[in-house]
């Protein structure tokens, strides 16, 4: 029996897998994939940025000696560390492209588990897809899959999507799960500290799913979640570089009441962003004036608040699934909250959250579909409406892919003409970088990955000249015509 949004339980339910539902399944998996590859592809053309470059630093010396594979940049990210490496052995700091092509097909499988997620949840086929459409192409996405250094975001909430999933066919009687299960949780702990809301994501899944046999299911399963996360302790315990990676109570990541302000404004950014920050607020500036951006800004922050207050209307007096959807938003916020705000905001810190939100909007077209049952041009309308949301999230990431095409053409030009220009440098030298704009610092981070020796990179000139310095001046090449 299929279930309304939140109200009769029923069997969890099976794609088929021949015949005509299996061929329509199979267009549907290939719309979704289709779809996260128009939005994403752009960026195997692009070149490594900011954090980026410290986690290159990383892998050579995960090249150096492989024993540190164990830690990473930041926090416990083994696999993640074990996939990075794999794609550094095939393009090192040259080519971003195995890299990037790695990050998409982690983004794909996220996009078909969310598909697969509410399918489990509705049994409902176009709300499925919606939301695995929906998910695949949402704006919010560009920070977490076009840049590399928040990759171990995407490729957590693959496993923490597959442990939701794993975890809904177990409560309602599938026995198969019980042991790719828990090593999907160990799976979501070892890839980024913030997989620790495995449980809690999976218990907001049982309760408000509507599967009335899975409650009883909570005892044996206690054995997913317990091994894992003494697995993890004992992990952190015994590795000192990961116990300490992120320090608590220092000035970024610390309890207080920003905590409850980051979740009365970072969570409801997934919609709507806040225009106060910096960047955002000069592009309004430059465009609309300094009076029509103070009043958008205004507007935004009264959007952001009736958002979160509709969050809390939702979980109060919403049906069963809308609660499970807007409640994965904030539990997944949960290991976030504690940083500063100016880091709490960044979307990559919404991905795994976005699953509630791809969940609320499939189910939002599944409600809109019925509605229109028998009037053709309403499901059209529907359909059209669906087509305009796609279209509204892939145009920004195509003009973010542009802007980053170019911006990696210059950091491209600019470090081989520092390898022209110091081909053999000795260990210990020093280059000082001088002409570089603000948005290109960040290739001082660059610089000593590229030699096979230990070397120094700077900013500006030296203050008073020493041997083994070099200074290299990529004024010329940073202000080449049709490249700033």
């Amino acid at each position: 029996m299929s279930t309304a949004v939140g109200g009769e339980s029923h069997t969890a339910p099976h794609p088929p897998v021949s015949g005509r539902g299996g061929v329509v399944w199979a267009l549907s998996l290939t719309a979704i994939v289709g779809l996260a590859w128009l939005a994403y592809s752009p960026m195997l053309g692009t070149y490594f940025h900011h954090d980026d470059f410290n986690w290159l630093r990383v892998a050579r010396q995960w090249q150096a000696d492989p024993a540190n594979l164990a830690w990473g940049d930041t926090g416990v990210t083994v696999l993640w560390n074990l996939l990075f490496f794999t794609a550094y052995q095939l393009g090192s700091w040259h080519d971003a492209t195995p890299y990037f092509a790695g990050l998409i097909c982690a983004h794909m499988l996220c996009s078909i588990l969310v598909s697969w997620l509410l399918w489990q949840l509705t049994a409902d086929r176009a709300a499925a897809l919606a939301a695995g459409v929906v998910f695949a192409v949402l704006a919010t996405h560009h920070e977490a899959v076009g840049w590399l250094a928040a990759g171990p975001h995407v490729v957590m909430t693959v496993f923490l999507l597959l442990s939701a999933n794993l975890w809904l066919a177990f409560a309602n009687g599938a026995t198969w799960p019980r042991v790719p299960g828990p090593l999907a949780v160990l799976a979501t702990l070892l890839t980024k500290d913030s997989g620790v809301v495995v449980a809690p994501i999976a218990a907001v899944v049982h309760a408000f799913s509507g599967m009335g046999r899975g409650r009883k299911r909570w005892q044996p399963a206690l054995w997913w979640f317990i091994p894992p996360y003494t697995l993890l302790l004992i992990w952190r315990v015994l590795l000192p570089p990961t116990r300490e990676a992120i320090e608590a109570g220092g000035a970024d990541y610390q309890l207080g009441w920003h905590v409850l302000s980051n979740f009365v404004s970072c969570v409801p950014q997934m919609l709507v962003p806040d225009l106060a920050y910096p960047n955002y607020h000069a592009l309004l500036v430059r465009f609309v004036g300094g009076g029509p951006a103070d009043t958008l800004v205004a507007i935004s922050h009264a959007a952001i608040g009736a958002l979160f207050i509709a969050s809390v209307i939702a979980v109060l007096r919403g049906s069963r699934l809308v609660r499970l959807s807007v409640l994965w938003c904030y539990v997944a916020f949960l290991p976030v909250a504690p940083f500063s705000y100016d880091y709490a905001r960044a979307p990559r810190y919404q991905y795994a959250g976005s699953v509630g939100l791809a969940l609320l909007l499939g189910m939002g077209i599944r409600w809109l579909l019925r509605r229109a049952r028998g009037y053709s041009i309403r499901r059209a309308g529907v359909m059209v409406a669906l087509g305009a949301l796609i279209v509204a999230n892939l145009l920004p990431l195509r003009l973010l892919a542009e802007h980053r095409m170019r911006d990696s053409h210059l950091r491209r030009i600019a470090l081989w003409y520092v390898l022209e220009q110091v081909p053999t440098p000795a260990d210990g030298d020093t280059f000082y970088l001088i002409g570089l704009p603000e948005h290109l610092e960040d290739l001082q981070l660059a610089v000593p990955i590229i030699y096979p020796v230990e070397v120094t990179a700077r900013l500006g000139p030296p203050q008073t000249p020493a041997a083994r310095t070099h200074v290299i001046d990529l004024s010329h090449i940073v202000a080449a015509p049709g490249e700033t």
